[in-house]
């Protein structure tokens, strides 16, 4: 299989072998260098407001407003809450009844509905049916349990969709990642993302008629909170795929111009394409001097990230705005990690145009 070929998911085939001489060292600089180097041989002057950057565009993060989550509304009187000192859950009541319960953030609100539904839903089969008293507490305790149950995804999405923290990881005032070692940060990023699954994992079991037990600590969420808030490396990457997404196709852009209206060789290899030759193998595949590392390490990264996205997706239903945000943002199909996928091989496919009409491609002798 040749090297321009080989499947992109593998070898990740991107266009950008820039030159390690000449550049401050961030991600831009590096894909602006390449892009010049492309455009010098081939005599481009396409502008950039003239290359036709496909659909569909980023998809901003819906407005706070219409993405909190309602919450129920569950009213009872003193003696009804008395009644619950049968489950030895009226210092949990009382927890949530506080002033600082009221206010508490997401993390703590559905901590609460978890230890509630653990502790309730462990002592409904210990009441006795025989006693009137322990009857009547029975049958509130497990409409109380419903409507909990009913309404846990929207605590899930609450603190999913909704943390300052995870929004954090949406910013667009971001750079994208370093272009030296991008992924160094990026491991207890997944794994506060990890946490927040496992989260969403018990609050679907939750949701299920019968005992449930609940394992996650306060102590483990708010750490994995506490790490979105300072590392917006999420943010960062999904910079990082905006910015390879725009080179690729802008490159592929200035390269099918050229062949398009001009060819480059007609008889075989020429200056202008072994400068071009040079520009690809020394600048792209050259694994210490090429580009290729970041590429293959964004990638990677995106890999990564969009596969806890799609997990936490099916774990619980999205109301429609932060469902369709997420399908616009990782849908291979319709959202911009299509176009990202799109952009790649059509940056494979402009340059394996060029070194196959000058007769370049790699095994090739000359």
């Amino acid at each position: 299989m040749g090297f321009l070929s080989r499947p992109i998911p593998r070898i990740v085939l991107f266009p950008l072998l820039l030159t390690l001489s000449g550049c401050s060292g961030s991600a831009d600089d590096y894909f602006d260098d390449f892009e010049s180097r492309i455009r010098r041989p081939l005599q481009s002057e396409l502008a950039e407001n003239d290359i036709d950057h496909p659909p569909p565009s980023w998809p901003a993060y819906p407005e706070r407003r219409h993405r909190l989550q309602p919450v129920a509304d569950i009213r009872e009187g003193v003696i009804d809450v008395l009644a619950y000192r049968r489950c030895n859950m009226l210092e949990l009541i009382a927890e949530r009844n506080s002033i600082l319960g009221k206010v508490a953030p997401f993390s703590q609100r559905l901590l609460y509905e978890l230890r509630f539904i653990d502790q309730g839903s462990h002592c409904l089969p210990s009441l006795n049916e025989q006693d009137e008293a322990e009857q009547e507490f029975r049958q509130q305790l497990q409409r109380v349990l419903n409507i909990k149950r009913a309404h846990l995804p929207e605590r899930a999405i609450d603190l999913v969709y909704n943390s300052e923290e995870v929004e954090h990881q949406f910013s667009l005032a971001v750079d994208p990642l370093d272009f030296e070692q991008p992924l160094q940060a990026f491991p207890p990023v997944l794994a506060a993302l990890d946490t927040l699954i496992r989260a969403m994992d018990e609050a679907s079991q939750a949701t299920k008629p019968g005992i449930f037990t609940h394992s996650i600590t306060s102590a483990e969420l708010e750490e994995a909170l506490a790490t979105l808030h300072h590392q917006q490396e999420g943010a960062r990457l999904l910079a990082s795929m905006r910015l390879v997404t725009r080179h690729l196709e802008s490159n592929a852009a200035i390269i099918n111009q050229r062949l398009d209206t001009q060819a480059v060789c007609t008889d075989g290899p020429n200056t202008t394409s072994r400068i071009m030759q040079n520009v690809f193998f020394r600048y792209y595949a050259d694994p210490e001097k090429g580009i290729q590392p970041y590429l293959a390490a964004i990638y990677k990264g995106v890999q990564e990230w969009r596969s806890r996205w799609l997990a936490l997706q099916e774990k619980l239903p999205l109301p429609p705005v932060l469902n369709n945000q997420q399908n616009w943002l990782w849908s291979e199909s319709e959202g911009y990690y299509g176009r990202y996928l799109r952009a790649q091989q059509a940056h494979t496919t402009a340059w394996q145009r060029l070194l196959k009409e000058c007769q370049q491609m790699p095994g090739s002798n000359n």
